[in-house]
């Protein structure tokens, strides 16, 4: 066998910082493809990305995406190898601001895939449409609740939410 036997303790490393796009996510698995993956911008510290993320990377778990998080949206993530050497993507979030350094022909295959144009319908405004710079990916709702009964604790509320089927993890500011 050549070089250092590889532990069997599961040991990792941290490798880097990476950006990257969404590309699969399912939320009900709790897991999620990464591609591409880029740096970000040019003054970004830190080591360069490893070969083993070219074709993209996975994550299992260990992300704070919101249960409906849709592919194209750019997310933010520290990459780890394991003894083995494969990659994976940990604490994934979404961008507080997109970078500039998606590659153009990337934009262009996310916006055919979430922009169909409809031939039967007139030329309106959401034909050939495409996102403004400044435009966000993704609107979230916003709901505020008052006069909740004080006896309600936040693992009461959070169990309300699970009750009525939506994601507890997107409570924020309890």
């Amino acid at each position: 066998m050549d070089g250092a036997p590889v532990p069997l303790d599961g040991s990792e490393a941290f490798v880097t910082y990476g950006r990257g796009l969404l590309k699969v996510f399912n939320a009900a698995k709790n897991f999620g493809f990464i591609s591409p993956v880029f740096k970000g911008a040019a003054d970004v510290e830190g080591p360069p990305l490893p070969r083993s993320v070219d074709e993209g990377i996975w994550f299992f778990g260990n992300h704070s995406l919101p249960y409906r998080a849709i592919p194209g949206v750019e997310l933010t993530f520290e990459i780890w190898e394991n003894a083995s050497g494969k990659a994976q993507a940990r604490s994934v979030s979404i961008a507080a601001e997109p970078s500039a350094v998606v590659p153009v022909e990337q934009k262009q295959e996310i916006q055919h895939q979430h922009h169909h144009p409809m031939p039967e319908k007139g030329g309106g405004k959401g034909k050939g449409s495409q996102l403004h710079p400044n435009e966000p990916r993704v609107i979230y709702p916003s709901v505020y609740v008052s006069d909740v009964p004080v006896e309600w604790n936040e693992a009461a509320i959070r169990k309300l939410h699970r009750q009525l089927g939506l994601n507890p993890d997107t409570i924020m500011g309890l």
